[in-house]
């Protein structure tokens, strides 16, 4: 693996670094940024930040972000995944976010002035860091999606009633960059097409976004039609090939029923019953509304599911909360941790101490804990 790496550099009172995994990768394949910042002015407390840029050649995502919260040697380090989107020699830089304050202020202006922290006394500044270069090969071949994925199609029946219509899935699932919402479509004269949004869920990983994307359409028509082949074009890095993927396409009879054929057939040209009218279009909303239902359940499972998750999931902040042992510690805690959040607290705990008044420490954890669900 060949890396692309930037020395420390930085200002009088603290120094980073930029290091990228590979220094070559072609359009749309995955790269890893890391920036790693460390205070070297013991006198400050500082506070960093990072926001990467490639003059939108680049498409970034933070995966994560560690973090040694000494108050006089801060070491902070991001992590990005990042895609290129033009071929080319480029450059990945950014700017640093530095908050500079020192722990008198924040004593002072909590113990003496009832200092409310939203307001804290500091100096920030965005700082350039040197960039990385890297190049951005072209693809070997045109392509519609880039990765290792594979399709799945679901057509609900193949022969149907007039102006009832069918419904065809199409599951994509993979590893790559990630797919646009119209990858899938049709046109088909005589037949009318109903496209749903697209339900697409994106997991960011250090080896590629995780994708699980779903294409669903209803097809509606009076007479037999054939709904086309449709093929996208895939390129996968990792095996270094072409193919294509799709739905193959299917013939679809269109049976029409005893009353609507009676009402086509008739000689006098009367329209309809108005009774046949109401069953086509009854029959035709239970479908429909079938479908809605199914997609309303699994976003539902789906947003409860990633409640419970955020719900049950270790949380480092709530772990120092909770380990706190005095109403000092905890302030300090919330006044370096997110003091815009934590303001409703923040001010509570210094208020009581400025009046010399006992804190129940335990209440006011679990406070802090629901509030950060």
């Amino acid at each position: 693996m060949i890396f692309a790496f930037l020395p420390a550099m930085g200002a009088e009172d603290y120094r980073y670094t930029l290091t990228l995994d590979k220094s070559r990768a072609m359009v749309k394949t995955p790269m890893i940024l890391t920036v790693d910042i460390e205070q070297t002015d013991p006198s400050k407390v500082l506070f960093f930040d990072f926001e990467p840029s490639g003059n939108g050649r680049f498409l970034f995502h933070r995966l994560d972000k560690k973090v040694n919260d000494d108050m006089h040697h801060r070491r902070e380090r991001f992590d990005y995944l990042v895609y290129g989107l033009q071929s080319g020699e480029w450059s990945i830089g950014g700017r640093i976010r530095v908050q500079r304050t020192n722990e008198e202020r924040i004593v002072d202006s909590t113990i003496v002035d009832q200092f409310n922290a939203r307001t804290l006394q500091s100096e920030e500044s965005l700082e350039p860091v040197t960039p990385v270069k890297v190049t951005i090969d072209p693809l070997p071949v045109p392509a519609d999606l880039v990765g290792d994925f594979h399709l799945e199609s679901s057509l609900d029946r193949r022969q149907t009633e007039a102006f009832r219509p069918i419904h065809l899935s199409l599951h994509l699932k993979g590893v790559g960059f990630p797919p646009p919402g119209n990858l899938f479509g049709w046109n088909i004269p005589g037949v009318q097409v109903f496209a749903d949004k697209p339900a697409i869920r994106l997991h960011y990983t250090s080896r590629g976004v995780e994708v699980d994307a779903t294409y669903t359409f209803a097809f509606s028509s009076d007479h037999d039609f054939t709904i086309p082949l449709r093929m996208v074009r895939l390129y996968s890095p990792t095996r270094h090939q072409s193919e294509r993927i799709g739905f193959p396409g299917a013939t679809i009879c269109v049976v029409t029923p005893p009353s609507l054929r009676k009402a086509l057939l008739d000689p006098k040209n009367d329209p309809p019953s108005i009774y046949d009218r109401i069953a086509t279009w009854k029959a035709f909303g239970i479908d429909t509304l079938v479908v809605l239902l199914g997609f309303i359940s699994a976003f539902f499972v789906e947003w409860l599911k990633s409640r419970l998750k955020r719900f049950f999931a270790k949380d480092p902040f709530v772990e120092k909360v909770r380990a706190a042992k005095d109403p000092r510690a905890l302030l300090m805690l919330l006044i370096r941790a997110d003091a815009k959040r934590c303001a409703p607290w923040i001010d509570r705990i210094e208020a009581a101490l400025h009046e010399k008044r006992k804190i129940d420490l335990k209440k006011i954890k679990r406070e802090i804990v629901r509030g950060c669900r």
